[in-house]
């Protein structure tokens, strides 16, 4: 018996090389299979989107349940503020005109923080949030995350970026039920995107992180750090002054903190105006000019600007890019 016994022990724990590694192989094909699958299903979903103007996504269908979801109007990108468009990609994906469907030092970071045990912050690009919203969901899990990536890289090879970043201001959510750059411009401030401000445009990319939130979360101390790096970005691309990053600023963080303090959002955003003055809106149109020459390269020089490169000791000027 004791025999008999050792004989299934040792019989229990001894791997089995060959049918692990057929099982790994079976596994990765598997998984291939899946990815592929998902590329040649999407496939003609993304070859639409270069013309088509979708009403509806992954995520306004999820949310239907818990928040109402109203038809957003479209916003072609050069009906949108500069300072808009410039807030977002500085917020969401800072480097978006310089590298392809991802980030790659972004994706290095979060791959270093997830060996840590850290999952509080993503790095996806607008690429990939913009496959997210479309078509995949918010889900988290690995099959997700993989599609992710598949259908980010189709989107960058099938849309310029200019196109790219239409779709996205488009169909992203800015606030409980609030789908789209023109609803929630008219919804938090009552206008169109056209006549957004600096300041105003800042509130509003800080809301991408967390739109169910709303308005409010523009408060939080993660949102405030972000209103630093959208002003500078704002005034790197000569879109404000000196004085006008400066007056940016103080703008933000004086909403940020009576909505600390208890006060309305839009009471608080009021309170600004009248005490400081009303805000002109940034009308440097020719940073989003979308003319086009005929060669690629020029679909992101209007945005060069968003760059810039140091001239000696805290002196900074913008400087075209060129692919």
């Amino acid at each position: 018996m004791a025999n008999l016994q050792h004989w299934f022990r040792v019989r229990r724990f001894r791997p089995s090389w060959p049918k692990l590694a057929a099982a790994g192989v079976t596994l990765i094909l598997l998984c291939a299979a899946d990815l592929g699958l998902t590329w040649w299903r999407f496939r003609p979903m993304i070859a639409a989107l270069s013309t088509a103007r979708p009403t509806e996504t992954v995520y306004m269908r999820q949310a239907g349940a818990s928040r109402p979801v109203g038809t957003p109007a479209w916003s072609d990108l050069d009906s949108v503020a500069p300072a808009a468009a410039c807030a977002v990609v500085a917020a969401e994906d800072f480097d978006f005109f310089e590298h392809g469907a991802f980030d790659w030092n972004a994706q290095s970071q979060l791959f270093r923080r997830v060996l840590h045990g850290d999952f509080s912050a993503g790095a996806s690009s607008i690429a990939q949030q913009l496959a997210r919203n479309l078509f995949l969901g918010p889900d988290r899990t690995v099959r997700r995350k993989a599609r992710e990536y598949v259908l980010a890289f189709a989107l960058s090879r099938s849309l310029s970026k200019h196109r790219q970043l239409e779709l996205y201001l488009n169909v992203i959510e800015w606030g409980p039920g609030v789908w789209g750059i023109d609803s929630a411009s008219r919804y938090w401030f009552g206008k169109p995107p056209s006549a957004l401000t600096p300041a105003e445009a800042a509130l509003l990319a800080s809301i991408l992180p967390a739109p169910e939130r709303g308005l409010a979360y523009a408060a939080s101390t993660s949102a405030r750090q972000a209103h630093q790096r959208i002003t500078d970005a704002l005034w790197s691309a000569a879109l404000v002054d000196g004085l006008g990053r400066s007056g940016t600023l103080a703008r933000v963080r004086r909403w940020a903190d009576d909505v600390t303090s208890g006060v309305d959002p839009a009471e608080a955003w009021a309170l600004v105006e009248r005490e400081m003055g009303p805000e002109g809106a940034v009308t440097q149109s020719g940073y989003l000019n979308l003319d086009r020459e005929g060669d690629e390269c020029d679909q992101t020089r209007r945005w060069g600007a968003i760059r810039w490169q140091p001239l000696g000791a805290g002196k900074r000027r913008a400087h075209a890019i060129w692919r």
